[in-house]
């Protein structure tokens, strides 16, 4: 590979070697003095104390008064003092469009630079999971690439489900396009299908294109400047319909 004069460039780690050093480098962790909301419908544990073992999982949320003792070994934990706020479980966003700006049109999309909008969506991914979302199904514009990133630790963020497009119709919701056929969305947020022949091929594309669930805007919407909203019903102008994408 090339370099400096007499520089060495280690070759690039596959996703099994970053998986392994995230692994390796995660301690267990240990947080007290916390109240406990644990999303079963239980009353609010005071006092709590919470233990994650250096895996990322759970291994005990309860009271203190009953909390198992810890590892024989000297293996490193991290010791957190809530001070007596909420611990809730991860929140889960079923509708998201994370590769898009707080109210940015996705009809402008194609004319951003792609390098800052990768380093935006970034950006966004961490907020999200900075905001104590842990799972979010992003329903258009969002590759598939940013899932495999997150789950490698190439970068941080929730975990990922992603439709990746929106299939809809000519003039319907997902219908970005200029009047005069220009698409400013670069091709990244929806693909458009009139027939049956071509949603099948819609779908087959996103499951190549490595996405985990299929969404279809069937109506007109606003995001069409051609679409005739009074003969499209704009009360039901997005209603968007999710499948899981195994096994299609």
């Amino acid at each position: 590979m090339c370099g400096h004069p007499g520089e060495v460039i280690p070759p690039a780690k596959t996703d099994a070697t970053t998986r392994e050093t995230a692994r390796t480098a995660r301690t267990a962790l240990r947080v007290h003095h916390d109240r406990l909301i644990d999303g079963t419908g239980a009353s609010p544990v005071d006092d709590a104390v919470i233990t994650v073992d250096a895996e990322g999982t759970i291994t005990y949320a309860g009271p203190a008064a009953t909390v198992p003792s810890g590892p024989t070994d000297a293996s490193p934990v991290r010791d957190v003092g809530a001070g007596g706020r909420t611990v809730l479980p991860g929140f889960f966003d079923c509708h998201v469009h994370l590769a898009y700006a707080h109210r940015a049109h996705p009809g402008r999309h194609g004319a951003l630079d792609p390098v800052l909008v990768t380093y935006d969506t970034a950006t966004r991914l961490r907020q999200t999971l900075d905001a104590g979302t842990t799972t979010a199904r992003d329903l258009a514009g969002l590759a598939a690439g940013y899932r495999t990133a997150v789950e490698t630790g190439r970068i941080v963020g929730p975990r990922l489900h992603t439709a990746v497009r929106v299939i809809g119709r000519t003039g319907g919701h997902a219908d970005f396009r200029l009047l005069d056929g220009t698409d400013l969305t670069g091709g990244e947020m929806a693909q458009l299908a009139d027939t049956v022949d071509e949603a099948r091929l819609a779908v087959r594309e996103g499951l190549r294109a490595g996405a985990d669930v299929i969404k279809i805007c069937a109506t007109g919407g606003m995001a069409s400047p051609a679409a005739q909203l009074e003969a499209e019903r704009p009360w039901a102008s997005h209603r968007p319909q999710v499948f899981p994408a195994e096994g299609m």
